[in-house]
């Protein structure tokens, strides 16, 4: 459930864990200023129990190296891989955003079922260019998080980049 108080967006949802009910709510202030992290929320029609993972990761800064670029307007999904079930693909920028080399962004992703211990996620982004253009790539930086209730987990990842329209894997670290 979203609900919004002024500047402030509330995520409400109910998790079970151990067989009793844990009532979470995420207040995310809305960001005032372009210096401040955002968080992106998906709004959710899906039934009670939702489980609510929190997903970041962080973009490598430009250098000589991957050439990095603003990428405006882009789309961006996630699959989690749990070790009850697996999600959709879910859509995680439902007003597009902008990504920048160097920027740290964070999702609020809603499974809609208990999928257990996410063994893995697939991210999937695409630039939404109007021409064609040579393939286009987001340079990741580091780990990519997932954060539930309970816990975080890092996943790695193959290689640095995120081709467009390609999906990208990750594994859990243990």
């Amino acid at each position: 459930m979203e609900i919004r108080m002024g500047g402030l967006l509330l995520l409400c949802s109910l998790g079970l864990a151990h067989s009793w009910p844990i009532w979470s709510m995420h207040a995310v202030q809305a960001s005032q200023a372009a210096s401040e992290e955002e968080l992106h929320a998906p709004k959710t029609t899906t039934p009670m129990p939702v489980v609510t993972h929190q997903l970041s990761f962080t973009l490598q800064g430009k250098t000589a190296e991957n050439g990095g670029k603003k990428h405006k307007g882009a789309d961006m999904w996630v699959t989690l891989h749990g070790s009850k079930a697996s999600s959709a693909k879910l859509y995680l920028t439902p007003g597009r955003i902008d990504f920048e080399p160097g920027e740290t962004y964070t999702f609020l992703v809603a499974a809609g079922k208990d999928l257990g211990e996410v063994q893995s996620l697939v991210l999937f982004w695409d630039a939404n260019t109007w021409f064609w253009t040579s393939t286009q790539y987001l340079w990741q930086q580091g780990n990519v998080n997932l954060r539930n209730m309970n816990t975080t987990a890092a996943y790695r990842t193959p290689r640095p980049t995120m081709e467009e329209k390609k999906d990208f894997h990750t594994t859990l670290i243990r």
